[in-house]
């Protein structure tokens, strides 16, 4: 038996339900007291969610000035989240200590005169995302036209039917902020089932390409026998680390960042229309 939660109303009480972790808050002009001015309020409330989603709600010139326009830029760009602006005990964290935003990244622009292939743009636009904190997909023709790009979150990119039914037949390039490692089944899932050309994975120091040549069956029958092969292979290689971890021969960052690889590297050498392929990434 399940209880049944009621209302205040049902007890009676004429009032409103209390909102789920709403928090008071109140915003103030910026008059220092020791100087004799009298704070004002401008606004106040009730608000649900933490300190980044209420500063987030409030639009981009609030943000600017509650943590600074460099900082602000290097959340715009997605080096950066809110958390990553203080250390463990609340200190903030200085510029010089944060990402350059200027060094490493370099802005995509779309294709023109003087990025004309294909290798050139992949290569502009992996050059952008490989240190977001955030993932960020672009999809190319194979002549290196931009068709669109999509932003997500931390471990995904959703896409809307319209940008699905661009997908066959190009090229889809995204950054993994988490580990930085090789393909999930969901990437190589939607490779198969959208009829990519080629799907790409950049992180801070390896880009992995994943594609089907000629010869491959059909969707099902290629996602059948590529998902029993990564099975078996995933059984083999979190074994093989678990025990060279136990030795200490190996750390677990390690295992975390090369476990799909060695899948896929598996996968690779059983299945002849399979083409994957890991590089070390040189923005």
């Amino acid at each position: 038996m399940l209880p049944v939660t009621v209302s205040y109303r049902d007890l009676g009480l004429n009032i409103d339900e209390l909102k789920d972790k709403a928090r008071p808050f109140t915003v103030v002009n910026g008059i220092p007291i020791d100087d004799g001015g009298k704070r004002k309020i401008l606004d106040f409330g009730m608000f649900e969610g933490n300190a980044q989603d209420f500063i987030k709600s409030k639009g981009p010139l609030y943000l600017k000035n509650t943590v600074g326009p460099k900082r602000k830029a290097l959340i715009d760009a997605g080096l950066v989240d809110f958390k990553d602006l203080v250390d463990k005990k609340g200190s903030v964290i200085l510029l010089k200590d944060l990402p350059e935003l200027d060094k490493p990244v370099k802005v995509y622009r779309s294709p023109s005169n003087t990025l004309k292939t294909l290798k050139n743009n992949l290569h502009t636009a992996e050059s952008e995302i490989y240190l977001r904190k955030t993932e960020k997909a672009y999809l190319f023709s194979p002549d290196g036209n931009e068709i669109f790009s999509k932003s997500g979150g931390k471990s995904s990119v959703s896409f809307t039917q319209n940008e699905v039914d661009k997908m066959p037949g190009n090229i889809l390039t995204h950054n993994h902020p988490s580990s930085g490692g090789s393909f999930s089944k969901q990437d190589i899932g939607l490779l198969v089932n959208r009829d990519l050309k080629e799907i790409r994975a950049v992180g801070k120091e390896y880009v992995h390409s994943f594609s089907l040549t000629e010869g491959a069956p059909g969707k099902e029958a290629a996602q059948a026998l590529i998902f029993s092969e990564y099975k078996k292979a995933d059984q083999i290689v979190f074994s093989d680390l678990m025990k060279k971890i136990h030795k200490n021969e190996v750390t677990i960052d390690f295992a975390n960042k090369n476990h799909h690889h060695m899948i896929w590297s598996r996968v690779n050498d059983r299945i002849e229309w399979v083409e994957y392929k890991r590089k070390i990434w040189k923005p």
